[in-house]
């Protein structure tokens, strides 16, 4: 079975309408892992990839039945470090508070 991982920002996933990943997946027959959040800097991108193959490696999924799209964003975007006294480890929550700036 084919397993497509995808990263990238909300052009990569976006929770009202399918984006490329969907359309990929689908052309492809391939199971999808996307991993795109909106509002995301390249360093989010790449950390969040590394983690799910990381994930599906330790699940015994083969890497040739592997494959990764990444859809880089803007050089000028940049990634925050929320503090914990937002209560909440959640990683899409620093959208909705507001406390990062928007590239």
């Amino acid at each position: 079975m084919q397993h497509l991982i995808t990263s990238g920002c909300s052009f990569t996933r976006e929770e009202t309408y399918d984006t490329w990943a969907d359309c990929l997946a689908r052309a492809r027959g391939a199971t999808l892992h996307n991993v795109g959040m909106s509002g995301c800097g390249n360093h989010v991108i790449a950390a969040e990839l590394i983690r799910k193959i990381e994930g599906l490696r330790s699940q015994d999924i083969p890497v040739d039945d592997m494959y990764v799209v990444v859809q880089w964003s803007s050089i000028f975007r940049f990634d925050r470090i929320v503090p914990v006294e937002l209560g909440t480890t959640d990683r899409r929550v620093w959208l909705a508070n507001g406390a990062a700036s928007r590239a």
